[in-house]
């Protein structure tokens, strides 16, 4: 369920420079802070009187509709450009300006039923100035609307100066509407449901095909996407052989996206690493993010990689790692799993996550492939161990993270899940 934006528009003025101007950059605005912001204008177009309502007492369905969609709304979005005259007149003796008549009803139901906290105006400055006179009497109070100016008179009649004029103003005018929404947004906690999976997200990093070559069961190709602009080059890289183990960090709810400058500065100083913590790291990178890997060894049709990490500018966390188990003890085919890699990993990932400011809490998912016929160790004897063998393809754990919550406690809920699903006892402290 997304952020629903209600438009309250009007056509007394050219579309041009009133609704469609509005609308377009609207739903722009809201296409950068999410895909799950979605803006909803009125219907009024769509209103028919025919002769079966014309003479029936109250309000047509139509109204009713509206008002509706204003109640179930999050945000209202109002064109509050002038568009005619009242009786009165202003301190100079001028008629007193006022807004669209439909706009004006349905804000005032949105104050109502949205409050302030909820409401952007915006204004043709063209059509008359936001002054505090020209303003009705009960907006005045209210922050002004969020202005441009654009018409026919004040673009000039060259075609190209009213083009650049536009597309200015439409640049503007997006930023504008960008900070109003991610401020309420913000401060009214409107948090959108976070939806991308995490192969949607490796898919915008990764394009994978079977590698063909007899190498091990997860071997595949993967080649990079190239950054934006950049030669359409790709990168081939094999996944090491080995057990492997995949993580998917992601906020519950949609955040902005972080810009790029402040991305980089995090990434830069915080680094966050693979799922084993691991150094000596190589970056890679494309238009959505930033990532780390670790290579095995370079070949002349393709580079050897043991781990990787990839970051987006939404606070999501993919990393791959082939390092899963404890080397010192892999050849005995004991699921000694590195948990020390595993917390380092992790923590250096909410570091990184919480520098970039991203809103609490996140979802961490987990799985470790190729486990099956693996032995479990018993941490209770060394004399008489009650290891058991491991009866899952794959080690699979999906859990909320609290800003209250550690890497290790986070581990240690892997950990015991594993070995509760074997009806094995836990450590009382994986870490010692």
């Amino acid at each position: 369920m997304g952020i629903n934006v209600f438009f309250s528009w009007q056509s007394d003025i050219p579309i041009q420079y009133g609704k469609s101007f509005i609308e377009e950059a609207l739903k722009k605005a809201a296409e950068e802070i999410s895909q799950d912001l979605l803006v909803e204008k009125a219907v009024r177009s769509d209103v028919v009187i025919d002769s079966d309502t014309k003479f029936r007492g109250g309000t047509i369905p139509i109204v009713q509709t509206i008002l509706e969609k204003i109640s179930e709304s999050d945000i209202f979005v109002a064109d509050m450009t002038f568009v005619g005259e009242s009786c009165s007149q202003d301190e100079s003796g001028d008629p007193r300006k006022t807004p669209n008549p439909n706009v004006l009803i349905e804000y005032g139901y949105a104050l109502a039923k949205l409050s302030d906290k909820r409401i952007i105006c915006v204004m043709n400055g063209n059509y008359g100035k936001p002054t505090e006179y020209d303003l009705p009497f009960d907006l005045r109070h209210l922050r002004h609307p969020i202005e441009f100016i654009i018409g026919e008179d004040n673009c000039g009649k060259a075609v190209e100066n009213r083009k650049n004029k536009r597309s200015q103003e439409k640049i503007d005018l997006i930023k504008a509407l960008k900070d109003a929404l991610s401020t309420i947004i913000s401060e009214q906690n409107l948090y959108i449901p976070y939806n991308t999976q995490r192969d949607e997200f490796v898919e915008k990093w990764l394009i994978e095909r079977p590698s063909g070559l007899l190498l091990g069961p997860f071997n595949t190709i993967a080649e990079m996407k190239p950054m934006a602009g950049a030669p359409g080059t790709f990168l081939p890289a094999r996944w090491s052989n080995g057990l492997c183990a995949w993580t998917f960090l992601r906020p519950v709810y949609s955040q902005t996206k972080c810009d790029v400058e402040r991305f980089d500065q995090a990434f830069n100083l915080e680094r966050p690493l693979p799922i084993f913590g691991q150094t000596n790291l190589s970056y890679c990178e494309t238009h959505y993010g930033k990532g780390l890997t670790i290579r095995a060894g370079d070949y002349a049709d393709h580079v050897e990689i043991t781990s990787i990490v990839l970051c987006g500018r939404e606070g999501e966390i993919w990393s791959r790692d082939t390092a899963t188990v404890d080397l010192l003890r892999r050849q005995s085919s004991l699921l000694y799993l590195n948990v020390e890699g595993l917390r380092d990993g992790l923590a250096s990932q909410l570091v990184f996550l919480k520098s970039l400011g991203i809103i609490f809490p996140l979802k961490w998912e987990i799985s470790i492939d190729g486990t099956k016929g693996w032995i479990l160790p018993d941490y209770r004897s060394s004399s008489s161990p009650q290891n058991k063998t491991c009866a899952y393809v794959r080690l699979e754990y999906v859990t909320e993270i609290t800003e209250l919550d550690n890497a290790e406690t986070v581990i240690s809920r892997f950990m015991n899940e594993i070995y509760d699903r074997h009806n094995m006892t836990q450590r009382a402290n994986w870490f010692s």
